[in-house]
């Protein structure tokens, strides 16, 4: 059920902005505005939030609202698969975008989501259209999963200065802590910044309990479970979507959604 709610809102952002005119009202609804978004494309690579996303979106097509008849954004293959734990969600799917019945796009997305008290709202987008058509690879590269255990440790630690180093500049994170109230979106500068310490006198230990790869050419996603256990005999679980993109041969983190959960009473 909580499967098909999810599509069911990725597919009416959509909707929401084809053959409409701007602006996407229905479409904005549906979104953090203060989640991060990141396109790999072959002219650009685009790092914004989302708020920032849609007003471009809307800038480009109202701009060639004169010159066409139809405008259509559609899910098509691989996929859609689809993940689910708690408040989090994440759909990774084929996507083209279709002109007067012409395709002039297509591309892999990674759409990730978090339930809030009005329904689920898109948290994250990442996509990369040099990866269409390539094989869906279910086993990460070495280094992406290095890239992958170093992000759930330094949730953990508290401390991410190791990690910044492969973090995309201007991508982020966004965080849903139940116990500690709302989505919290942050850059990577602003998360160290905010990331605070350990208790004195306690230590962490960091195990990873499942994990979920998908890859396409260079851009890949990471679904993780991971605890967190204390010294003072508490744990917790982390769930979380980790989206990277391969870069002059290297892995990058470009954004990483991610949920706490008690331990005790799972994923509900």
């Amino acid at each position: 059920m909580e499967k098909q709610a999810v599509l069911n809102v990725v597919e009416s952002f959509f909707a929401g902005i084809s053959s409409r005119r701007p602006p996407f009202v229905a479409a904005r609804e549906l979104i953090i505005p203060d989640a991060f978004c990141v396109f790999s494309h072959l002219d650009e690579l685009w790092v914004n939030r989302l708020d920032k996303t849609m007003d471009r979106i809307e800038s480009k097509v109202h701009a060639a609202m004169g010159s066409i008849k139809e405008f259509k954004e559609e899910l098509t293959q691989p996929g859609p698969e689809i993940w689910v734990t708690g408040d989090l969600a994440a759909v990774w799917t084929g996507h083209q975008t279709l002109i007067d019945g012409n395709r002039v796009a297509q591309s892999i997305k990674l759409i990730s989501l978090h339930k809030t008290a009005t329904g689920w709202k898109i948290c994250g987008v990442a996509d990369s259209q040099q990866a269409w058509g390539c094989k869906v690879l279910k086993e990460p590269e070495p280094e992406m999963l290095e890239r992958i255990y170093a992000t759930c440790k330094s949730a953990a630690d508290h401390h991410w200065d190791s990690t910044i180093t492969f973090c995309l500049t201007g991508g982020g994170k966004t965080s849903s802590r139940r116990h500690g109230g709302g989505l919290v979106s942050s850059t990577w500068p602003e998360m160290m910044e905010n990331a605070k310490e350990p208790p004195v006198g306690k230590s962490d230990s960091t195990a990873i309990t499942d994990i979920d790869v998908r890859v396409c050419g260079g851009f890949g996603f990471a679904w993780t479970t991971f605890v967190i256990q204390h010294d003072g005999g508490t744990a917790e679980r982390i769930v979380a979507a980790i989206m990277l993109l391969k870069d002059s041969g290297k892995w990058l983190i470009t954004g990483c959604q991610d949920t706490s959960l008690s331990l005790e009473k799972g994923s509900e």
